[in-house]
């Protein structure tokens, strides 16, 4: 929860530039997609550690990305596309700064390369520390939002 929380505050920091509910949409999408896709394929497929490796990193993440904009119509496809993608390389750039204490972490660069690549600035247990502030950081974007919106 707190992991998923702070993915979503990163995309509503970074992704309200965008004008367009849908692409807003697939931004905020992309950067929960890693997650999403990894936790579907352990414990809905029941796959290994192994088989999830693509679902965090740069060309597996291209691929499903790629797979995922065909959902929509054609002509908004490219932009459903970048949408998505950049909230997937988001998601890998808060991913990036997390210490994994050796368990697993991110192959970044798979299958070219398969080295574990961590800055390990914080430990997966302090996201828990995180929940407030996440939490004050999502009320205080909403309240402006809306003041916007009604002003």
């Amino acid at each position: 929860m707190a992991d998923a929380l702070t993915h979503i505050v990163s995309a509503r920091l970074t992704g309200g530039w965008q004008a367009d509910p849908r692409a807003r949409f697939f931004f905020y999408a992309g950067t929960l997609l890693p997650d999403i896709l990894t936790k579907g394929m352990i414990y809905g497929m029941l796959s290994s550690a192994h088989a999830t490796v693509p679902t965090h990193s740069i060309a597996g993440l291209l691929l499903y990305c790629a797979l995922f904009a065909f959902i929509v119509e054609e002509g908004f496809r490219r932009t459903a596309f970048t949408a998505l993608y950049a909230g997937s390389i988001l998601h890998l750039a808060i991913d990036l700064t997390k210490d994994s204490v050796g368990r697993s972490g991110d192959a970044l660069f798979f299958p070219f390369w398969n080295e574990v690549v961590e800055l390990e600035w914080y430990w997966p247990e302090d996201g828990i520390w995180f929940l407030p502030v996440n939490l004050a950081i999502i009320v205080a974007i909403e309240a402006l939002s809306r003041r916007k919106r009604s002003a």
